[in-house]
């Protein structure tokens, strides 16, 4: 059961790609006899459209958790979703952040941090990130008694019964968090208005309770 546990658990993090999970879940099958994985046959591995697109994130991971070791900005190229559903970056430069902690909430890994030119706290999806550097400058010191735990369960946010075919319509700027949560399978039609309209099947009221996070900005 711990097993199929961990298996279930790889299948279902968001944050992977689809090869990784494939392979991530041979090798946790790798631990058992050949008798014991005929126990896990019924679980199926396909191409989800959950799953990231970004072969990175093992790699962030690890340069991330570096820096914060070391204590040592980084820099990298930061992903978002345009309208023909595939991850470019937000911008031609990098950004240069102030790395203060890794959190995994919400199926998704988080890098709390610091962006370098404000003094507020935000966060990035490890998931998004590329071409990451580590570099020779020193952290800007976080703010006393921070802790990137307590920030995650305050800042990042998660919902089941018979889905119907729904409408929605969201402003521009939610779109990244619309593909996050309902895949990339669904049908969007952009608005001449700043907004789009995305059609897919839901839960009525798992969708309502998801839409109370943005209020003035879903229809």
């Amino acid at each position: 059961s711990e097993i199929r546990m961990l298996m279930d658990s790889v299948y279902s993090f968001s944050g992977i790609t689809s090869k990784h999970t494939v392979d991530l879940i041979e090798k946790i099958q790798s631990t058992r006899s050949m008798f014991e994985r005929k126990r896990y046959k019924n679980l199926t591995v396909i191409k989800n459209d959950f799953k990231t697109e970004n072969r990175e994130t093992f790699y962030n991971i690890e340069m991330l958790d570096e820096a914060i070791s070391r204590k040592l900005k980084v820099k990298f190229i930061y992903l978002e979703y345009g309208f023909d559903k595939k991850l470019k970056p937000r911008r031609e430069n990098k950004y240069i952040i102030n790395p203060y902690g890794l959190v995994c909430a919400n199926e998704h890994y988080y890098l709390v941090c610091n962006y370098d030119c404000y003094d507020n706290i935000s966060h990035y999806r490890i998931d998004r990130i590329r071409n990451i550097e580590i570099t020779d400058e020193k952290v800007k010191p976080s703010p006393k008694g921070f802790n990137p735990a307590d920030y995650a369960k305050s800042s990042i946010y998660m919902f089941a019964g018979e889905a119907e075919t729904v409408t929605i319509k969201c402003a521009d700027h939610i779109l990244n968090d619309v593909l996050d949560k309902f895949g990339r399978d669904i049908r969007i039609i952009k608005n001449n208005d700043e907004t789009f309209c995305a059609t897919f099947k839901a839960v009525p009221n798992g969708l309502k309770f998801w839409a109370l996070q943005y209020l003035s900005y879903v229809e």
